[in-house]
């Protein structure tokens, strides 16, 4: 049911004050990537990513888990803190002062958002004064309770938004993040969140379809707006070349600079993982 990709682990890994480590798991409905920080030398000091093979995202992920923890040569240590990341469509934001406790399940529903054997949750994200109120596979915290002394739940959308206002303060920044046919996409001015939504796409025609009518409908110059990719997207692939074509000014997101790499992971795209080193400074 699951399948290690990848594993990097620095050496001597063992003689390090595991006491110091926390970890960032990020789970969707088609893996499990877990990045181990060295809290006390802010520095990366391993990285595993796991496929899962399923059927049924609503009942399995939560199988999947259980064998995570059984098979994962990172999840044996002692862990101070835990940050799981759930990387889902299955979300949405609402100004707080709209916001009522309890009205949890209705918002989503409202969405037309399947909640089936799922746990709805909410929280603050303080940057833009509103709630994110999501869901995810029932027992996923539960599971992985026993290996972290301390353990927080959040949306990868909160990640998304937090990275994109540390671009540039002072113009319109976009962010698109990709995880398979899903694309996530950000924009921020100054202090506002200007448009935040997720699109399911299958051909690279009907990728760019999406982003130029977001670009259209917020008069964005397709010429000068620098776009800043992350998650699994690499330059040689389709929806890159195509993106290529329409927006000129494309980067490459890279990680928070205040935590640090070590040498064993140079060879590892820094925007693939970024969402996971960020999520570090979202708690």
């Amino acid at each position: 049911m699951i399948q290690k990709r990848n594993s990097i682990i620095i050496p001597n890994i063992d003689q390090i004050n595991t006491d110091q480590f926390i970890m960032s798991l990020k789970v969707s409905s088609s893996c499990f990537v877990c990045c181990l920080q060295d809290d006390e030398k802010k520095m990366i000091v391993a990285l595993e990513a796991w496929d899962i093979h399923t059927q049924d995202e609503f009942l399995d992920i939560t199988s999947a888990a259980k064998l995570l923890l059984q098979q994962s040569d990172i999840l044996k240590f002692k862990i101070k803190q835990g940050i799981i990341i759930i990387d889902n469509s299955k979300y949405t934001l609402l100004p707080e002062v709209l916001y009522t406790s309890g009205e949890d399940q209705k918002y989503l529903d409202f969405n037309n958002i399947n909640t089936f054997h799922e746990v709805v949750y909410s929280y603050s994200i303080n940057k833009i004064q509103s709630k994110i109120i999501y869901s995810y596979p029932k027992g996923i915290e539960n599971i992985f309770t026993p290996v972290f002394s301390n353990l927080k739940c959040i949306h990868l959308i909160d990640v998304l938004i937090n990275t994109c206002f540390s671009i540039n303060k002072e113009k319109e920044n976009v962010l698109i993040h990709i995880n398979g046919k899903r694309m996530d996409l950000v924009i921020t001015k100054m202090q506002s969140l200007l448009f935040c939504n997720s699109f399911q796409f299958e051909t690279a025609e009907e990728f760019i379809f999406y982003v130029l009518s977001v670009f259209k409908q917020h008069d964005l110059d397709a010429e000068i707006i620098p776009v800043y990719l992350m998650g699994e997207i690499e330059k040689e692939s389709a929806i890159y070349g195509i993106l290529y074509k329409f927006i000129r000014n494309i980067n490459l997101m890279k990680h928070d600079t205040s935590i640090l790499k070590s040498p064993e992971f140079n060879h590892e795209s820094d925007h693939s993982i970024t969402g996971l080193i960020n999520s570090f400074l979202c708690v």
